[in-house]
């Protein structure tokens, strides 16, 4: 078995008060004779100390079985005095609860810490804890008022209506969920359709276009060689000026990059004139009909449209000009534009 030692600090001050030269920790041995006398309040305090390795400041030079004692019976009265304030403490947050609810209804929704985000629970009932969100007094003791009978009897229709509260605010999240499920699976649903009706569009095009027959009649891929087809009848609308020959670019090639246009201020007669001629070949191709549910077919108004240099070399082109979407439904064929120049370079 092991003897009981408990661990003593002796003061400097106390030390040299008392003519000693020593003084910090030390250890005191209790007998049977000293465990005798202690009243079952002190007993009780020494085998924490003990257990706990607790230190006892001493008024000694040597710890004695009188000092020890006096030590303990000393942090015996510091514990039953904060013992008391906690339990008052208690009793008085428990009076404030039981006020509270006294003065307010559960149909207050000032009671409540919900408001109108369901999210707002999430934190306050990640541990079960109700009460949380009820905006009822808190403070140090919180857990331990909540404890008493008397408290739980006057919250409980508050965490009733709490619980009712989250279980509502849950349930309409979860049916704004599921219609935001149903509506991106009804959108989706709509899209594959969409794309496949413009597929059957673009395959029966180059069926019927002399370059492409056989390939779209033995399975392969023509959708995107359609479109670019496409796009080059757009461009025989006119020549541009000095000859130069209209662009087609793909929005899924670096070409994209090197341009950009918005449109033009004050364009001159000549350039809308050659926007008119544009809109007319276009009209001639049947475009719209014939790319209906399948590709959008717009020419944009006059434009100015800016060309960066190839890697960055050489200068900056500017001109007047007008351009061609041809736009597929979805998002797995690319964008083509056929961009004129109408005015000559600036």
């Amino acid at each position: 078995m092991e003897a009981m030692k408990i661990r003593c600090w002796v003061p400097l001050a106390t030390a040299v008060a008392a003519g000693a030269v020593h003084y910090g920790e030390t250890t005191f041995e209790p007998d049977a004779s000293f465990v005798a006398v202690l009243a079952d309040d002190e007993r009780q305090m020494l085998a924490r100390i003990v257990t706990a390795k607790t230190m006892l400041t001493i008024d000694t030079e040597q710890p004695t079985p009188a000092s020890v004692r006096a030590a303990i019976q000393k942090v015996v009265r510091e514990e039953t005095k904060r013992e008391a304030d906690k339990q008052a403490a208690i009793q008085g947050l428990a009076d404030e609860i039981i006020e509270w609810c006294t003065t307010n209804s559960v149909d207050d929704p000032k009671c409540f810490n919900t408001g109108d985000d369901p999210k707002c629970f999430n934190t306050g009932w990640a541990h079960g804890e109700l009460e949380r969100e009820v905006r009822f007094p808190r403070g140090t003791y919180t857990s331990e008022a909540l404890a008493l009978p008397k408290v739980k009897a006057q919250l409980a229709p508050y965490i009733d209506a709490a619980r009712r509260r989250y279980a509502e605010q849950v349930a309409a999240r979860k049916a704004a969920e599921q219609a935001e499920a149903d509506r991106k699976a009804r959108a989706e649903a709509e899209l594959k359709a969409a794309v496949q009706r413009r597929d059957e569009v673009l395959i029966g095009i180059g069926r019927d276009t002399d370059e492409l027959a056989r390939a779209a009649r033995d399975g392969y891929e023509v959708r995107r060689a359609v479109l670019e087809h496409l796009a080059n009848r757009v461009r025989y609308a006119i020549v541009g000026p000095t000859g130069s020959q209209p662009v087609i670019i793909a929005s899924d090639e670096p070409e994209w990059e090197r341009y950009a246009w918005d449109e033009r201020t004050a364009p001159t007669p000549h350039s809308l004139a050659q926007r008119d001629v544009i809109a007319q070949w276009v009209k001639k191709l049947d475009l719209e009909q014939r790319l209906a549910h399948a590709a959008d077919v717009e020419v944009l108004r006059v434009m100015r449209v800016t060309r960066k240099p190839a890697f960055g070399v050489g200068s900056v082109c500017k001109y007047t000009g007008v351009v061609v979407y041809i736009d597929p439904v979805g998002d797995d064929l690319p964008l083509f534009a056929v961009v004129f120049n109408v005015e000559p370079t600036e």
